[in-house]
Protein backbone atom coordinates (compact mmCIF):
# COMPACT_ATOMS: atom_id res chain seq x y z
CA UNK A 1 0.00 0.00 0.00
CA UNK A 2 1.28 3.46 -0.88
CA UNK A 3 2.26 5.80 1.96
CA UNK A 4 4.13 9.06 2.52
CA UNK A 5 7.46 7.42 1.63
CA UNK A 6 6.10 6.77 -1.86
CA UNK A 7 5.93 10.52 -2.49
CA UNK A 8 9.36 11.30 -1.05
CA UNK A 9 11.00 11.46 -4.49
CA UNK A 10 14.05 13.40 -3.25
CA UNK A 11 15.02 10.83 -0.63
CA UNK A 12 18.63 9.76 -0.97
CA UNK A 13 19.41 6.04 -1.18
CA UNK A 14 20.74 4.51 2.03
CA UNK A 15 23.65 2.10 1.89
CA UNK A 16 23.42 0.03 5.07
CA UNK A 17 26.82 -1.35 6.07
CA UNK A 18 25.98 -1.93 9.74
CA UNK A 19 25.77 -5.75 9.45
CA UNK A 20 28.85 -7.70 8.39
CA UNK A 21 27.28 -11.17 8.63
CA UNK A 22 23.78 -12.57 9.25
CA UNK A 23 23.48 -16.36 9.24
CA UNK A 24 21.31 -19.04 10.88
CA UNK A 25 22.79 -21.59 13.29
CA UNK A 26 21.11 -24.85 14.25
CA UNK A 27 20.38 -25.80 17.88
CA UNK A 28 18.98 -29.36 17.99
CA UNK A 29 16.88 -30.77 20.81
CA UNK A 30 18.89 -32.14 23.73
CA UNK A 31 17.03 -35.47 23.50
CA UNK A 32 16.22 -37.57 20.45
CA UNK A 33 13.19 -39.52 21.74
CA UNK A 34 10.47 -37.19 20.52
CA UNK A 35 7.37 -39.36 20.54
CA UNK A 36 6.49 -40.12 24.17
CA UNK A 37 3.50 -38.19 25.48
CA UNK A 38 4.70 -35.56 27.98
CA UNK A 39 8.31 -35.56 26.77
CA UNK A 40 9.99 -32.17 27.22
CA UNK A 41 12.03 -31.06 24.21
CA UNK A 42 14.44 -28.28 25.08
CA UNK A 43 16.77 -26.21 22.87
CA UNK A 44 19.07 -23.76 24.67
CA UNK A 45 21.39 -21.03 23.38
CA UNK A 46 24.03 -20.17 25.97
CA UNK A 47 27.08 -18.70 24.28
CA UNK A 48 28.94 -15.61 25.44
CA UNK A 49 29.10 -12.57 23.19
CA UNK A 50 26.30 -13.53 20.78
CA UNK A 51 23.97 -11.08 19.06
CA UNK A 52 20.93 -13.02 17.89
CA UNK A 53 17.59 -12.16 16.30
CA UNK A 54 14.64 -14.25 17.63
CA UNK A 55 12.07 -12.59 15.36
CA UNK A 56 13.74 -14.29 12.35
CA UNK A 57 14.23 -17.66 14.10
CA UNK A 58 12.22 -20.78 13.21
CA UNK A 59 11.64 -24.37 14.33
CA UNK A 60 12.45 -27.16 11.86
CA UNK A 61 10.60 -30.45 12.37
CA UNK A 62 10.98 -33.62 10.33
CA UNK A 63 8.49 -36.43 10.76
CA UNK A 64 6.75 -39.49 9.29
CA UNK A 65 3.05 -40.34 9.30
CA UNK A 66 2.68 -44.07 10.03
CA UNK A 67 0.08 -46.54 11.22
CA UNK A 68 -0.12 -47.03 14.98
CA UNK A 69 1.76 -50.35 14.59
CA UNK A 70 4.69 -48.56 12.90
CA UNK A 71 4.00 -49.76 9.34
CA UNK A 72 3.43 -47.46 6.36
CA UNK A 73 0.11 -46.46 4.86
CA UNK A 74 -0.69 -47.31 1.25
CA UNK A 75 -1.01 -44.51 -1.30
CA UNK A 76 -4.78 -45.08 -1.36
CA UNK A 77 -5.21 -44.51 2.39
CA UNK A 78 -7.29 -41.41 3.18
CA UNK A 79 -5.21 -39.95 6.01
CA UNK A 80 -3.38 -36.66 6.46
CA UNK A 81 -2.14 -34.16 9.01
CA UNK A 82 -4.57 -31.37 9.82
CA UNK A 83 -3.88 -27.70 9.13
CA UNK A 84 -1.35 -26.25 11.58
CA UNK A 85 -0.65 -29.81 12.72
CA UNK A 86 2.55 -28.76 14.54
CA UNK A 87 0.63 -26.98 17.29
CA UNK A 88 -1.46 -30.10 17.91
CA UNK A 89 1.68 -32.20 18.49
CA UNK A 90 2.66 -30.17 21.57
CA UNK A 91 0.58 -29.33 24.61
CA UNK A 92 2.73 -26.33 25.56
CA UNK A 93 5.41 -24.13 23.99
CA UNK A 94 7.57 -21.76 26.04
CA UNK A 95 10.32 -19.31 25.12
CA UNK A 96 12.43 -18.23 28.08
CA UNK A 97 15.05 -15.51 28.46
CA UNK A 98 17.32 -15.63 31.49
CA UNK A 99 20.59 -14.27 32.78
CA UNK A 100 23.58 -16.52 32.08
CA UNK A 101 25.07 -18.44 35.01
CA UNK A 102 28.63 -17.21 35.45
CA UNK A 103 29.44 -20.53 37.20
CA UNK A 104 29.40 -22.34 34.61
CA UNK A 105 9.28 -38.09 5.82
CA UNK A 106 7.97 -34.68 6.28
CA UNK A 107 9.71 -31.54 7.14
CA UNK A 108 8.39 -28.07 7.74
CA UNK A 109 9.51 -24.93 9.50
CA UNK A 110 7.48 -22.57 11.68
CA UNK A 111 8.72 -19.03 12.45
CA UNK A 112 8.79 -18.29 16.18
CA UNK A 113 6.88 -15.06 15.53
CA UNK A 114 3.88 -17.18 14.50
CA UNK A 115 3.87 -18.79 17.97
CA UNK A 116 5.17 -16.21 20.44
CA UNK A 117 3.94 -12.62 20.57
CA UNK A 118 7.34 -11.46 21.84
CA UNK A 119 9.12 -12.63 18.68
CA UNK A 120 6.46 -10.98 16.53
CA UNK A 121 6.54 -7.58 18.24
CA UNK A 122 10.27 -7.19 19.01
CA UNK A 123 12.53 -7.25 15.95
CA UNK A 124 15.79 -6.06 17.56
CA UNK A 125 18.89 -8.15 18.28
CA UNK A 126 19.40 -9.51 21.81
CA UNK A 127 22.71 -9.83 23.65
CA UNK A 128 23.98 -11.58 26.77
CA UNK A 129 20.97 -13.77 27.57
CA UNK A 130 20.29 -17.49 27.72
CA UNK A 131 17.53 -18.47 25.28
CA UNK A 132 15.57 -21.67 25.93
CA UNK A 133 12.79 -23.01 23.72
CA UNK A 134 10.74 -25.76 25.40
CA UNK A 135 8.11 -27.93 23.70
CA UNK A 136 5.98 -30.45 25.65
CA UNK A 137 4.98 -33.44 23.49
CA UNK A 138 1.26 -34.12 23.08
CA UNK A 139 -0.69 -37.15 21.86
CA UNK A 140 -0.84 -37.57 18.06
CA UNK A 141 -4.63 -37.99 17.99
CA UNK A 142 -5.41 -34.29 17.56
CA UNK A 143 -2.90 -33.83 14.71
CA UNK A 144 -4.14 -36.66 12.44
CA UNK A 145 -7.32 -36.72 10.34
CA UNK A 146 -8.27 -40.01 8.68
CA UNK A 147 -11.22 -41.78 7.13
CA UNK A 148 -13.21 -44.20 9.31
CA UNK A 149 -12.00 -47.25 7.36
CA UNK A 150 -8.29 -46.33 7.67
CA UNK A 151 -6.08 -47.72 10.45
CA UNK A 152 -5.19 -45.44 13.37
CA UNK A 153 -2.05 -43.39 12.81
CA UNK A 154 0.94 -41.98 14.65
CA UNK A 155 3.39 -39.15 13.96
CA UNK A 156 7.02 -40.23 14.26
CA UNK A 157 9.22 -37.15 14.76
CA UNK A 158 12.75 -37.67 13.44
CA UNK A 159 14.19 -34.21 14.03
CA UNK A 160 13.38 -31.10 16.08
CA UNK A 161 15.77 -28.14 15.86
CA UNK A 162 15.76 -24.41 16.51
CA UNK A 163 17.44 -22.26 13.86
CA UNK A 164 18.55 -18.88 15.20
CA UNK A 165 20.14 -16.03 13.19
CA UNK A 166 23.52 -14.86 14.53
CA UNK A 167 24.29 -11.20 13.82
CA UNK A 168 27.84 -9.90 13.38
CA UNK A 169 27.89 -6.08 13.21
CA UNK A 170 30.49 -4.03 11.39
CA UNK A 171 33.39 -2.69 13.46
CA UNK A 172 31.85 0.79 13.68
CA UNK A 173 28.52 -0.54 14.93
CA UNK A 174 30.19 -3.05 17.25
CA UNK A 175 31.92 -0.20 19.10
CA UNK A 176 28.62 1.69 19.29
CA UNK A 177 26.77 -1.39 20.60
CA UNK A 178 29.46 -2.10 23.20
CA UNK A 179 28.96 1.40 24.64
CA UNK A 180 25.18 0.98 24.72
CA UNK A 181 25.44 -2.45 26.37
CA UNK A 182 27.94 -1.19 28.95
CA UNK A 183 25.60 1.69 29.88
CA UNK A 184 22.90 -0.85 30.92
CA UNK A 185 20.22 1.56 29.80
CA UNK A 186 16.70 0.05 30.05
CA UNK A 187 15.24 -0.85 26.66
CA UNK A 188 11.61 -0.16 25.69
CA UNK A 189 9.71 -3.38 25.05
CA UNK A 190 6.05 -3.88 24.27
CA UNK A 191 4.35 -6.85 25.93
CA UNK A 192 2.32 -9.28 23.82
CA UNK A 193 0.81 -12.54 25.03
CA UNK A 194 -1.32 -15.12 23.25
CA UNK A 195 -3.47 -17.22 25.56
CA UNK A 196 -5.67 -20.20 24.82
CA UNK A 197 -8.32 -21.37 27.27
CA UNK A 198 -11.08 -23.94 26.96
CA UNK A 199 -14.05 -25.13 29.00
CA UNK A 200 -16.78 -27.75 28.68
CA UNK A 201 -19.87 -25.77 27.70
CA UNK A 202 -22.89 -26.57 29.89
CA UNK A 203 -26.01 -28.05 28.27
CA UNK A 204 -28.05 -24.86 28.68
CA UNK A 205 -29.34 -22.15 26.35
CA UNK A 206 -27.02 -19.54 27.89
CA UNK A 207 -23.91 -19.47 30.08
CA UNK A 208 -21.18 -17.10 31.26
CA UNK A 209 -17.44 -17.68 30.83
CA UNK A 210 -15.03 -15.49 32.80
CA UNK A 211 -11.53 -14.95 31.42
CA UNK A 212 -8.96 -13.54 33.84
CA UNK A 213 -5.87 -11.59 32.84
CA UNK A 214 -2.69 -12.07 34.86
CA UNK A 215 -2.37 -8.43 35.96
CA UNK A 216 -4.14 -5.09 35.71
CA UNK A 217 -1.58 -3.91 33.12
CA UNK A 218 -2.64 -6.49 30.51
CA UNK A 219 -5.59 -5.69 28.29
CA UNK A 220 -6.97 -7.95 25.53
CA UNK A 221 -6.48 -6.68 21.98
CA UNK A 222 -8.86 -9.19 20.45
CA UNK A 223 -10.75 -12.34 21.46
CA UNK A 224 -11.54 -15.32 19.21
CA UNK A 225 -14.25 -17.73 20.36
CA UNK A 226 -14.93 -21.11 18.76
CA UNK A 227 -17.03 -24.18 19.57
CA UNK A 228 -16.43 -27.86 18.85
CA UNK A 229 -18.22 -31.12 19.68
CA UNK A 230 -16.56 -34.55 20.17
CA UNK A 231 -13.36 -33.71 18.28
CA UNK A 232 -10.71 -34.07 20.98
CA UNK A 233 -8.52 -37.21 20.72
CA UNK A 234 -10.54 -38.48 17.75
CA UNK A 235 -8.58 -39.09 14.54
CA UNK A 236 -11.83 -39.34 12.55
CA UNK A 237 -12.67 -35.70 13.36
CA UNK A 238 -10.71 -32.60 12.32
CA UNK A 239 -10.08 -30.35 15.36
CA UNK A 240 -8.76 -27.56 13.13
CA UNK A 241 -12.33 -26.90 11.94
CA UNK A 242 -14.71 -24.93 14.15
CA UNK A 243 -18.35 -26.10 14.34
CA UNK A 244 -21.35 -24.00 13.32
CA UNK A 245 -23.61 -23.81 16.36
CA UNK A 246 -26.22 -21.19 15.32
CA UNK A 247 -25.53 -18.72 18.12
CA UNK A 248 -28.14 -15.98 18.38
CA UNK A 249 -26.33 -13.60 20.74
CA UNK A 250 -22.73 -13.41 21.91
CA UNK A 251 -21.70 -10.55 24.21
CA UNK A 252 -18.21 -9.81 25.55
CA UNK A 253 -17.68 -7.46 28.48
CA UNK A 254 -14.18 -6.14 29.16
CA UNK A 255 -13.73 -4.92 32.72
CA UNK A 256 -10.60 -2.89 33.46
CA UNK A 257 -9.49 -3.23 37.08
CA UNK A 258 -7.82 -0.22 38.69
Amino acid sequence: MANSDTLNITEKPIIDESIEKDECHEYPSKITNFDNHGTELSMTINQEGLLINPCKAFILIKRRLLKADGTSYTNASVVTLINNGLMYLFTRAEYQLSEPNTKGKFSFSVPLKHIFGFCDGYDKALYGLIHTLTLIRESDNNAIFRAANVAAGQVNLTKVSLFMPHIKPSLVYELKLNKEIASKEPLPLSYAERRSESIVAPQTTDFTWTLNTKSSSTRPKFIIVGFQTNKKNNQEQNPAIIDHCDLCIKIIYIKICT
